[in-house]
């Protein structure tokens, strides 16, 4: 079977964007960037509520109004506070299901959503294990592109991007995420900065096998992992952009959201391998633990969704009025 066609070569060219509310300060910030990421483009701005009947009851008709309304009042109140197009349209909605995120990807799938946007409470421990997290679980099994806004992370997105960080791991999706990275921070004037997290494998001195790092094996695996960065740059089709190369030894989620928070990042682009069930739980996602940890939003590309088109002009036509 043919895989599905891409909709949207560059999140920055979204027409149909989807904003999950929950009515939490952490979802009106959600919305604010969302609008912001947009700019002054015209487009179909989609705002979803989930009721969940076992915790909230049912709804009545006159309650569903209700909150449909003050989906309203949120817009309003965002929309004041940034540039809008005249003829963005903006439509609400209040769906029923036991399962926020996938009402949520289920709206997205029927409506032919390009982008979603989500608010991240930054739960963590077991409390996290247990509940999980409705911003994590659509990042994992979202078929298309989704900006998530940390609850207490700064953002200037949209025109006001300046700096986007890449993290590259060297995988299938590296290339598609890069390139895709190249055409946003063309469209925002924005200069890339490229990461590769060297994960050290340090054993215990009982092992006795004379090997405690990578290092031991590759001493010069520094030079080589930039020349690499280097050239899987220059290989990959997309605008000149400046760019920086970065290299780091650790564990990768953390080093990526340290390497974002001394650089000041506005975003951070990167792709995950949609994991799911039991490996998911064992392994964990590097994905998921930088949306939650990041100071700055956070722009996730699934595997489908991480393949752009260079278009010549296209900074004009993406960021005019």
């Amino acid at each position: 079977m043919e895989p599905h066609p891409v909709r949207t070569p560059n999140p920055a060219q979204a027409a149909r964007v989807l904003v999950a509310v929950d009515f939490s300060p952490d979802s009106q910030r959600a919305l604010e960037a969302g609008i912001e990421f947009i700019g002054p483009r015209a487009v179909e701005l989609h705002l979803v509520h989930v009721h969940v009947p076992f915790e909230e009851g049912d709804l009545t008709r006159t309650e569903k109004d209700s909150l449909q309304t003050e989906m309203e009042h949120m817009y309003q109140k965002a929309a004041s506070a940034h540039l809008v197009a005249d003829d963005t349209v903006v439509a609400y909605s209040v769906e029923r299901d036991i399962a926020p995120a996938a009402a949520i990807l289920r709206y997205a799938a029927t409506h032919d959503i390009d982008l979603l946007v989500a608010g991240t409470h930054g739960r963590r421990g077991f409390r996290r294990l247990i509940l999980g997290s409705v911003a994590e679980e659509i990042v994992r099994l979202s078929p298309t592109a989704v900006l998530t806004i940390g609850g207490s992370t700064d953002y200037r997105l949209g025109l006001e991007t300046k700096s986007i960080l890449v993290p590259i791991d060297f995988s299938e999706e590296s290339s598609k995420t890069l390139a895709a990275a190249r055409v946003m921070a063309e469209a925002y004037g924005a200069d890339l900065d490229i990461l590769h997290v060297v994960e050290e494998a340090v054993h215990p001195a009982f092992y006795n096998t004379g090997v405690f790092s990578v290092y031991d094996l590759r001493p010069d695996l520094d030079r080589k992992a930039l020349e690499e960065l280097e050239k899987l740059y220059n290989s990959v089709d997309g605008p000149e952009v400046p760019v920086t190369f970065a290299l780091r030894q650790g564990h990768a989620a953390k080093e990526i959201v340290s390497y974002a928070k001394v650089q000041e990042s506005d975003m951070i682009v990167m792709s995950t391998h949609g994991l799911t069930g039991l490996t998911h739980v064992l392994i964990g996602s590097v994905a998921e633990t930088v949306v939650r940890t990041a100071p700055c939003p956070v722009m996730i590309l699934p595997r489908e969704e991480a393949v752009p088109a260079h278009n010549e002009g296209s900074k004009q036509e993406e960021v005019a009025a």
